[in-house]
């Protein structure tokens, strides 16, 4: 059964069932906002009853004064939450708003090509991502390519998958195979983006397949010292143009396709510490600019909170549908793979144990 939680629908703000005017800060931990006073310096911002402003901005840019509830969705039992509402233009904060911006924006450039009439030129809506998204939001501490990945157990001319975005740490080795195809170490990747025009059932299922292959891959590395919240393993997601009007359709992909390619869909520990150290089986997370996002619920920083996970332990996805927000989300996911702090490096041992070589000792 599925929890309809509108009170998680965004990080920053959550709902008052008061009708008070009251001032509100957000708080840095997994979404929740504290309620409290505030003093500030003239001129001051009084804002509206929060019951009068709603989660989506409707087509015209008016903000309705009706108390009717939008819902955001994610897994997990029935339950009833205050509804969640987007502030005023001028009350929200800048983060969101410019993400908001820059994903009207990757719309627009990914409508571009539709027009052409060879498909040759339909390959584009990656090259836009990449260039006018990735480039200039990411941690200057990762790097960003395409190509494939491989382990110390990777054999020449076996299939491998090449995935279309591939985040890495620079510091690490490289395959240059040419056409700028990469070769990268596993212990080097961040994360993985498959990038789609459109994104159907048939296309979940080959980057499910693509994502499963990369989760089985083996890391060689020794950590001496780690601070902060370092990923268990690299992460995959998929970033769409478009794709089916809500995202429980998305959603509904999922069984179906892990039980096609034998992914296996075991529940998440309810505990955080070993919620968050959990390794996703193939995807982490999907989202389609304009229409929402479906992400697994391993992230030290998502929209469900422990309450919501007691009430439903096998809940694993959560997913909602938004006109603008789901950048915001995949930015925020994104970041936190790079905000702790390893002294990690590669362990070669593997990668030369079964090298066979005739060498001389001498004086």
């Amino acid at each position: 059964m599925d929890t309809v939680a509108d009170a998680v629908a965004t990080p920053m703000w959550r709902a008052s069932t008061s009708n008070s005017r009251s001032n509100w800060r957000s708080s840095p931990t997994r979404g929740a906002a504290t309620r409290g006073t505030t003093t500030r310096a003239q001129p001051t911002v009084q804002r509206p009853p929060l019951r009068q402003l709603t989660w989506r901005r409707p087509k015209g840019g008016r903000v309705p004064t009706s108390n009717a509830s939008n819902t955001g969705e994610s897994a997990g039992v029935p339950a009833r939450f205050p509804v969640v509402h987007q502030p005023p233009e001028d009350l929200r904060h800048m983060l969101r708003t410019h993400m908001e911006h820059m994903e009207r924006h990757l719309i627009s450039q990914g409508r571009i090509p539709s027009t052409t009439g060879h498909t040759i030129h339909k390959g584009t809506p990656r090259e836009t991502f990449v260039k006018d998204y990735l480039t200039g939001h990411l941690s200057s501490r990762l790097a960003i390519g395409s190509g494939e990945v491989i382990d110390a157990n990777s054999r020449p001319g076996e299939p491998r998958p090449q995935f279309d975005i591939v985040i890495y740490k620079p510091e690490y080795p490289r395959l240059t195979f040419g056409g700028g195809i990469t070769g990268f170490l596993v212990e080097s990747v961040v994360a993985t983006i498959e990038v789609k025009s459109i994104i159907t059932k048939a296309d979940l299922e080959q980057a499910a397949g693509a994502a499963r292959y990369l989760k089985t891959l083996k890391r060689s590395t020794v950590t001496p010292l780690q601070s902060g919240y370092v990923p268990p393993g690299p992460v995959s997601h998929v970033v769409a143009y478009d794709g089916p009007a809500k995202m429980s359709t998305t959603h509904g992909w999922i069984a179906p396709v892990y039980q096609a390619l034998g992914i296996p869909n075991d529940p998440l520990p309810i505990d955080e510490n070993l919620r968050t150290n959990s390794v996703s089986p193939s995807l982490d997370g999907v989202f389609i600019l304009g229409r929402g996002m479906l992400y697994y619920d391993n992230v030290p920083v998502g929209l469900v909170m422990p309450p919501l996970r007691a009430q439903n332990p096998t809940g694993k996805w959560v997913y909602s549908d938004m006109e603008t927000g789901s950048l915001f989300m995949l930015f925020l996911f994104l970041t936190m793979l790079a905000n702790g702090f390893e002294a990690t490096f590669l362990n070669p041992i593997p990668y030369v144990s079964n090298i066979q070589m005739r060498y001389t000792f001498t004086g």
